[in-house]
């Protein structure tokens, strides 16, 4: 195929009641592996889509190798709607892959982008932050069992980001595509709602060094720093009841079980319910929004 870079909007078949996707896509000078390039999936979320755009529009055909697919914004319903989940079916796009062609929006959306850009790709980067609701330390994860090649590329994500091991859950894009044999990694950077320009430039940074990792340039790539820390493990905590939230620790600080990490204040009961860290780790994720609700994710405890 000629090489270039093109852009268009890509509807999923026979679904007349989603959203239309940006897709950009580019082909090498040379044969080489392809990489989709993700972000979005949560629709609160901007450092990875800015990235994605950021980096695409500097990207020169000429100087590469295969196939770079990047869908800046696949939960465009959401991303319209400015929350973290479809608002048809209050669903997480990102616990539904790889979907179902006969469930509703948020699953048939799942479907047809598992089929028509994961399952044709190589290797797949999903881009996060904490979103409206949550703000992340910076990580960089791969699976438990992952090959050589993703740890390699968790190592383009410099000093900035942890090493994380991510949580086997089902329904994550990532973790799906690691299940199906693809080359997979999970990034956060942020959240809060708000854009944070040096998360965008890491970001763009690690995408450039993930081109050399994967055989898609031959270019010499900007050296990474490779967080020599074990990685970032455990999962998410969530809040025991609802109240106003006021955390007692700030975030990247380590606490050990039992350790207080805030308090929940509701002043409809007059209940305030301290919250404990029900495992010793580091608090790579805080919740951002005043306001919980029983459930709702307050921390995130690796």
């Amino acid at each position: 195929m000629t090489p270039g870079k093109h852009s268009h909007l890509w509807s999923p078949p026979g679904q007349g009641d989603l959203p239309a996707i940006p897709v950009r896509t580019l082909h090498g000078a040379q044969p080489g592996p392809h990489l989709l390039a993700t972000g979005g999936v949560h629709g609160d979320e901007y450092e990875g889509p800015a990235a994605l755009e950021q980096w695409f529009a500097a990207l020169d055909p000429a100087r590469l190798a295969g196939r770079i697919t990047t869908l800046p914004v696949v939960n465009v319903a959401a991303w319209s709607a400015r929350q973290r989940r479809t608002p048809a079916d209050d669903s997480d796009l990102n616990r539904a892959f790889p979907g179902d062609p006969a469930g509703g929006p948020t699953a048939r959306l799942a479907f047809a982008v598992w089929q028509e850009f994961i399952i044709p790709a190589d290797a797949v980067i999903d881009l996060h932050s904490g979103g409206i609701a949550f703000r992340h330390l910076p990580l960089a994860g791969v699976y438990a069992g992952a090959g050589d090649q993703a740890r390699r590329l968790r190592s383009a994500f410099d000093a900035r980001f942890r090493a994380w091991l991510i949580p086997d859950a089902r329904g994550v894009l990532s973790r799906e595509a690691h299940h199906a044999g693809k080359i997979a990694a999970g990034i956060e950077w942020g959240g809060g709602g708000a854009l944070d320009p040096a998360g965008v430039a890491a970001l763009v940074d690690a995408l450039n060094r993930c081109l050399g990792l994967l055989g898609l340039s031959t270019d010499p790539q900007p050296s990474g720093s490779p967080d020599t820390q074990p990685p970032v493990g455990g999962d998410y905590e969530t809040a025991p009841a609802a109240g106003i939230f006021s955390a007692s620790v700030p975030l990247g600080i380590h606490v050990a079980v039992g350790d207080r990490i805030g308090t929940l204040i509701n002043p409809f009961t007059g209940v305030t319910t301290a919250v404990a860290a029900q495992r010793a780790g580091q608090i790579a994720g805080l919740a951002h929004r005043a306001w919980l609700d029983a459930g709702d994710r307050i921390a995130y405890l690796g």
